[in-house]
């Protein structure tokens, strides 16, 4: 089984759900961090805070990235995925 993709055939048949779990996993990321920095836990650490900021950042960069190889999919692998996840419009 190969897992790269053919430039001929589009995606290899894993990267879908690979991208998806990714993009999945930074959602997560980003509430934790959110909820984290919008508490008091971090309120008077600068650093702490510095530092969550920048993973925040981060963060949405990598989600913004796996939402537009989401939305660079095949129609018909789009439509199949459309009832797990609808990206946002551009």
């Amino acid at each position: 089984m190969t897992t790269t993709a053919d430039p001929a055939s589009g995606p290899a048949p894993l990267e879908p759900v690979v991208v998806l779990g990714l993009l999945n996993s930074m959602a997560v990321v980003i509430a934790n961090v959110e909820t984290v920095l919008a508490s008091d836990a971090c309120a008077d650490d600068a650093e702490a805070r510095s530092l969550l900021e920048r993973a925040l950042a981060h963060a949405r960069i990598t989600s913004d990235a796996l939402g537009h190889a989401v939305r660079a999919m095949p129609p018909e692998l789009a439509a199949a995925l459309d009832g797990y996840w609808r990206p946002d419009p551009d």
